[in-house]
């Protein structure tokens, strides 16, 4: 059993003036096992409910003793450990990764856990676009799992995941900012007929939109000028490659190989693999070539930065024969309720 006294009190330059209980929050069991073993990101206090004072801990960045480890595991058992809310982010840090956890840790907002979805998942996805393995492919399906309860739960919730899309625009996030913006545009244009049992799969659908592209070089998916014609009649290949890849993975489900097969069509027969036009277009289709529009055309890349998503959402708008004008519609609507 560890003792109330801490192995280690900070020094006294080191107090905060006032300690006020209000402006802490509790570390629990579950959330203290996703902390790094080495060093945390964050202060650490222990609560001392006989005489009601918070006592400094732990100094954020030093080095942890394994007899500390132990002692914060018994003091958070005992609901005594605390930390800052003015060091959420660090915390929020801690829990990338741990999705389970994160989904039921009461110290996080919504926004909180859409961003540890979106830490997680764009590795898991970045991992599977590399290697289209099976493995890799029920991890990442189990996470998708976890966000379509956290969908369910509120729908509303949708509006962080757009959020996080917005706050980094990155070459690596382009697939899995798609992915949440498809999902987040099908579920307020599909919000009366949305079936919470199939949205793993729906999700799943969005974030293999892209896989085909592993067989593309990257000195072509990234060349800043025009395509060759040999370059752009391999690039216009990359859907039906997907398609071969969905297969390979044991995927046989048509809304699973919708979007991989379908982001590039438009709705005017302009697009490609194979010139469809209006209805032969299904949902998942639509939804998700204004997502891969979208996201692509505010991508920050080395040569050119990502265009103000509100141009961007405008230029979709304006070509209305090419893109369903409800996505776009709603994409809009998305735009005027987040900072960009």
């Amino acid at each position: 059993m560890a003792k109330d006294t801490p192995t280690r009190h900070l020094d006294d330059d080191e107090l905060p003036e006032q300690l006020n209980i209000e402006e802490f929050n509790q570390v629990d069991p579950g959330p203290l096992e996703c902390f790094p073993k080495r060093a945390l990101p964050l202060d650490l206090f222990h609560y001392k409910e006989e005489i009601n004072v918070l006592v400094p801990l732990y100094k954020a960045g030093r080095e942890l003793k394994a007899t500390e480890r132990k002692e914060f595991r018994e003091l958070s058992r005992r609901g005594r450990l605390f930390f800052s809310r003015n060091q959420q982010k660090e915390y929020v840090e801690c829990l990338e990764g741990n999705l389970e956890v994160a989904m039921d840790d009461p110290n996080l907002s919504a926004g909180d856990v859409a961003h540890i979805f979106a830490e997680a998942l764009v590795l898991q996805q970045e991992e599977l676009y590399a290697n289209p393995k099976a493995d890799l492919m029920e991890l990442l399906f189990s996470g998708l799992e976890l966000l379509s309860v956290f969908l369910g739960v509120d729908r509303n919730n949708a509006r962080h995941l757009v959020e996080n899309v917005h706050r980094n625009r990155t070459r690596q996030r382009l697939h899995s900012n798609a992915a949440f913006m498809a999902l987040a545009l099908y579920i307020r244009v599909n919000d009366n007929r949305v079936v919470v049992d199939s949205m793993p799969f729906t999700a799943l659908a969005f974030f293999l939109y892209d896989i085909g592209m592993n067989k593309i070089s990257r000195l072509v998916s990234d060349k800043p000028g025009q395509l060759s014609p040999d370059e752009m009649r391999r690039m216009k290949e990359h859907p039906r490659w997907g398609m071969d890849i969905i297969d390979r993975l044991g995927l046989h489900r048509s809304d699973v190989k919708e979007p991989a097969l379908q982001h590039h069509e438009r709705v005017d027969g302009s697009g490609y693999p194979t010139g469809l036009r209006g209805v032969e277009i299904g949902d998942l289709g639509r939804v998700m070539a204004v997502a891969d529009s979208y996201v692509s055309m505010i991508t920050d890349r080395p040569d050119l930065p990502g265009k103000d998503p509100v141009e961007a959402a405008a230029e979709l708008v304006g070509r209305d024969k090419a893109f369903d004008t409800k996505v776009c519609r709603i994409l809009v609507q998305y735009l005027q309720e987040i900072r960009c």
